[in-house]
């Protein structure tokens, strides 16, 4: 078996009397009942994750926004990186990383695609210091780590927004541009004689490839820096399960599918194992369904056997609401296993598509 192989082995009441509603009403009535039927799995969805322990505070995640916000406005205006500020910030970051690395990995979601250079520094920090610590790094290789993932499109700001949120394919020439970015983010932590040389080197190197295929310069295998490999799983595992103007998010599972299969071929296979221990194949949160056809969300994470996590079931083989969601541990449970991951979507519509029939 190769080296990637080994990622995946082993791999109500409340219905009854919605029902009875429906009976009764028809016309615009019927897609108001069906806008509510699907605004009641939101909150039932929405109360599952708020059962899940984050890994980092509320709190924690508006400093980050905060400070990223900051940093960027004042580079814009032409100064240099505040790293006391961002120091202080990423300390307390991988702090709560470390002591909640076995809770929801808690990515901010972008309410606009104006936001995404925003949430997208934090979230990279968040995902390649959670690598970082499953990698068993020391404190302060982790908080450079953290401070350069959290900075590494710092030089997006000297990129075109026609050309960041172009809706379209990008030319030749805009490609061209648009990798500058790294080189420009190098030479803005330059300007900081305090910031050290691995943040510089996450920087210019997130954009390199195992096989030495990346860019801007080429380099393949160890002559990439540990701490930009281990980013540049971080940077494509957000981007992947983010919505961009020009594509839908990938679900979580279906984004970790596709870094396994290029481990050991863009990425460092020893990285890419390191982030399936931390995220697992299906992260915190995450919605699943059944053999059974039940509808669960991922709750606990069994390390022994990633494919049979522990599932809180919210709704039954017909979709209904569970009115008391029941929790199942697969590793004990033998006649259950998850088919496949679904998108909360698709569960809405399919609440919707309930009261048409």
């Amino acid at each position: 078996m190769g080296k990637r192989g080994v990622f995946f082995k082993g791999m109500s009441n409340v219905e009854s009397e919605t029902s009875s509603a429906k009976d009764a009403v028809s016309g615009d009535a019927v897609s108001g009942y069906a806008a509510s039927k699907g605004a009641i799995s939101r909150e039932i969805i929405k109360e599952a994750l708020a059962n899940i322990s984050p890994m980092l505070s509320d709190e924690t995640q508006k400093e980050a926004m905060k400070i990223i916000h900051y940093t960027i406005n004042n580079v814009k205006m032409g100064k240099v990186v505040d790293d006391k500020e961002v120091k202080k910030l990423i300390k307390n970051m991988v702090e709560e990383i470390i002591a909640n690395q076995d809770a929801m990995l808690n990515l901010i979601k972008i309410k606009s695609h104006d936001e995404y250079t925003f949430s997208h520094s934090v979230n990279v920090c968040m995902i390649a210091a959670l690598i970082g610590v499953r990698q068993q790094l020391p404190f302060d290789t982790l908080e450079e780590l953290a401070f350069g993932a959290m900075l590494q499109d710092l030089g997006k700001i000297r990129v075109s927004d026609e050309i960041l949120f172009k809706l379209g394919r990008l030319n030749e020439i805009e490609i061209e541009e648009i990798r500058k970015h790294s080189l420009y983010s190098l030479q803005i932590l330059s300007e900081n004689d305090r910031i050290g040389e691995l943040p510089k080197k996450i920087a210019y190197q997130h954009h390199e490839r195992w096989h030495g295929q990346g860019y801007p310069q080429g380099i393949s295998g160890e002559n990439i820096e540990l701490l930009s490999r281990i980013t540049a799983v971080a940077d494509v595992y957000d981007a992947l399960t983010t919505d961009r103007p020009y594509r839908k998010k990938f679900l979580p599972y279906d984004a970790v599918r596709l870094i396994v299969s290029r481990a050991d071929d863009e990425f460092f296979a020893d990285t890419v194992r390191a982030f399936v221990e931390s995220v697992s194949i299906y992260p915190l949160g995450s919605l699943i369904k059944l053999n059974t056809e039940e509808i669960g969300m991922i709750i606990k994470i069994n390390r022994k056997a990633i494919v049979r996590p522990t599932i809180r079931i919210l709704f039954d083989s017909s979709g209904n609401i569970i009115e008391d969601p029941m929790n199942i541990d697969l590793i004990k449970d033998r006649e259950r296993y998850v088919v496949c991951a679904i998108d909360e979507e698709e569960v809405y519509q399919m609440h919707i598509d309930q009261t048409k029939e």
